[in-house]
């Protein structure tokens, strides 16, 4: 029953794109031009020594120009894009493949155009993003119900759009910052927050443990329902105020 259906998806796409107006269309052309080219540099990295991606990433991204004010985030359509963060580019842990990470310059265009702020996405090729969708469904779903029974826990479901077969990209909120830990210190996790955060006792750390805790139980629950497993450094992600946040699922 499945197989009909998809054979009817290709004449759909079709008849929606030829019903656009010219504008629509260009709009919807080089919207789509434009990220197919920053998605594919996830594939493009995948032959790249892990010590080269990052300048890798960079390069790539002095290659592209923005081509018109109106392109917009895929998983957020409000947020036009200004400009990108060349040297934002993160190549991501991950077993096989090679996700990407990359800072972009955007405008809410319901608000004020000059007011210019980052926005972190994930690009993924190689992985079906219909997974994360779900979990996040499910994570979602968790949020409501701790806010419903007035549990302080807490979960971040961000925006998850696949746009191919095997690619999607994810939006993370914009005080989220991703790194391998590891790399920026030779301690654990207590030394990192003192790095991050500032010293034990500080107003800033204590803030960001409490934040921790909070956030760490609420994941707790969301992990032991999705078994998410793969869980390293790339899939954990610390906010600007100490809150942790899960990421790729991928082996659910």
């Amino acid at each position: 029953r499945i197989a009909p259906f998809k054979k009817l998806l290709p004449l759909v796409r079709q008849h929606i794109i030829d019903s656009f107006t010219p504008k629509a269309l260009d709009i919807f052309q080089r919207e789509f031009d434009f990220f197919d080219i920053v998605t594919s540099i996830s594939g493009v990295l995948f032959p790249v020594p892990k010590e080269e991606r990052r300048a890798g990433i960079r390069r790539e991204l002095e290659k592209i120009e923005m081509n018109g004010d109106d392109l917009y985030l895929p998983t957020a359509p409000s947020k036009f894009v200004r400009g990108i963060q060349v040297n934002s580019g993160i190549p991501l842990q991950s077993a096989a493949k090679v996700p990407i990470m990359i800072t972009f310059n955007v405008v809410d265009k319901d608000g004020d155009l000059n007011d210019i702020r980052p926005q972190a996405c994930v690009f993924k090729v190689g992985d079906d993003c219909r997974q994360d969708v779900l979990a996040l469904q499910v994570i979602s779903l968790l949020k409501d119900i701790f806010e419903a029974v007035g549990l302080n826990l807490y979960l971040f479901p961000y925006g998850v759009l696949p746009t191919g077969l095997k690619e999607g990209s994810l939006r993370l909120c914009r005080t989220q910052k991703q790194k391998s830990e590891g790399e920026t210190t030779d301690g654990g996790l207590y030394e990192i927050f003192q790095q991050d955060y500032g010293a034990v006792g500080s107003p800033s750390f204590e803030a960001a443990r409490e934040n921790f805790v909070i956030s760490s139980a609420g994941y707790a629950v969301a992990s032991l329902l999705l078994q998410p497993k793969d869980r390293h450094n790339g899939n954990l992600l610390f906010d600007s105020v100490g809150r942790l946040v899960h990421i790729d699922f991928g082996f659910i």
